[in-house]
């Protein structure tokens, strides 16, 4: 197999080339002193010569290692620091100093006992941004998550905090099964959102492979892995959840079925704004005809007094011109809203009026005027016959041929 970091400068790797007691491998070393402090990812390429897929660790540089006591026992084990050491034994991104958790399927949740489940015999490790944070545990809130990735969710927001983690340990593919306990319980309403580099953020995908249940704690213990207690959804008053997320799935914030399921979420309940006045209007066209099938694309920006895009609004447009009809909106994001508008058979000018609603109260906001202009009617052209509505000549012409046909008899009679 061949590795490959790319998160990471060549100049500070040395490749030390070996045989194994089973294959040949290539180990990477770098010098952290080369290192800014932070965390970086580490990906392997790894090929058979017919199939390859990418794997990656997270490591962290810090500034100074810590300078470890006989006399001092940090996660309470019974086992000194110095005795435990800097090391990472079970690969969970903690130092075996601070970590008294020996289960390789679980890690803390948070700053108590609680603490993340997954199935037996897979691995459990903080996801990048939780190592990054440094507290030991997958809790991130919404500002570290936004300062680390330069990314927020404004739409929503997470009481419970955020979860970041990754679990390893089996196939390719393999559907994950996880139990997380929260801190409080789930709000009415309360949807589940996933973020990745990719997509950004987005709710939970369910279907067949991806799951999500929630039940009650019982004396502060999530029911274990698989118990009935865990109903669909996200039922207002849990405080556990029960996650099945498949490796490389529309949930796997890496995209790639290569063992590894990486995470982080929430559950989050949405932030309703206050619309203002500063929303905007616009119209892709300024004039249309009155035809019944012409049509304008009406795009409105719902803000708040801050300038902020509002999602969740219900918005809703009409014009005073008798005929014209505008579709439902259709959110497209950042506050951002379409509908498209079609002219009737009338014609007159004035503004598209919009209301921004947010359930508790509402601004009428209004476009540049919009001329819905009357159809040209081309007149007929001078001389030659016409048709008449039924399709046949016009009568007129036939009584002219009459009247002379009369006159020339007359003549005729008149010269005998």
């Amino acid at each position: 197999w061949t590795s490959a970091l790319t998160s990471l400068p060549e100049a500070v790797l040395i490749t030390v080339e070996g045989d194994g007691p089973e294959f040949p491998y290539e180990a990477l070393q770098f010098n952290p002193a080369d290192l800014e402090v932070g965390v970086y990812t580490v990906p392997a390429v790894v090929t058979d010569g017919v199939n390859t897929v990418t794997v990656e660790a997270n490591t962290k540089v810090i500034a100074v290692a810590p300078s470890l006591s006989d006399d001092t026992d940090t996660d309470g084990d019974g086992v000194s620091d110095a005795e435990e050491g800097n090391g990472d034994s079970d690969g969970d991104g903690i130092p075996d100093y601070e970590d008294n958790v020996v289960e390789s399927n679980l890690i803390p949740a948070g700053d108590g006992n609680a603490a993340v489940e997954s199935e037996p015999g897979t691995i459990l490790m903080l996801g990048t941004f939780a190592l990054g944070a440094g507290d030991n545990n997958v809790s991130i809130t919404e500002e570290e998550n936004a300062a680390l990735t330069g990314n927020v969710d404004a739409s929503y927001d997470y009481p419970a905090d955020l979860i970041d983690f990754s679990i390893t340990g089996a196939e390719f593919g393999h559907v994950y099964m996880l139990t997380v306990p929260l801190s409080i319980a789930i709000p009415e309403g309360a949807v589940y959102r996933k973020y990745s580099a990719l997509g950004g953020w987005g709710n939970f995908v369910e279907n067949a492979t991806n799951a999500l249940n929630s039940a009650m704690a019982v004396e502060g213990t999530c029911p274990e892995l698989g118990n009935s207690a865990y109903t669909p959804g996200l039922t207002a008053g849990d405080t556990c959840l029960q996650l099945l997320i498949e490796d490389g799935g529309p949930n796997d914030a890496d995209g790639v079925a290569n063992g590894t399921l990486v995470d982080p979420s929430g559950v989050a309940i949405k932030v309703i704004g206050t619309p203002s006045d500063n929303s905007q209007v616009m119209l892709s066209r300024a004039s249309i005809t009155a035809d019944g099938t012409d049509t304008t694309l009406v795009t409105v920006t719902a803000y708040d007094e801050q300038g902020v895009g509002l999602e969740h609004m219900l918005v809703s447009a009409s014009m005073a011109i008798p005929g014209v009809v505008v579709s439902e909106f259709v959110g497209q994001g950042d506050g951002i809203y379409t509908a498209t508008l079609t002219a009737g058979s009338i014609a007159g000018n004035g503004p598209v009026s919009v209301v921004i609603d947010n359930g508790v109260m509402s601004v009428v906001v209004r476009s540049n005027r919009l001329s819905v202009d009357a159809q040209f009617a081309p007149s007929s052209g001078g001389g030659g016959c016409t048709v008449a509505a039924d399709g046949s000549g016009d009568a007129s012409l036939l009584l002219l041929l009459m009247m002379a046909g009369l006159l020339l008899a007359r003549r005729r009679y008149q010269l005998r």
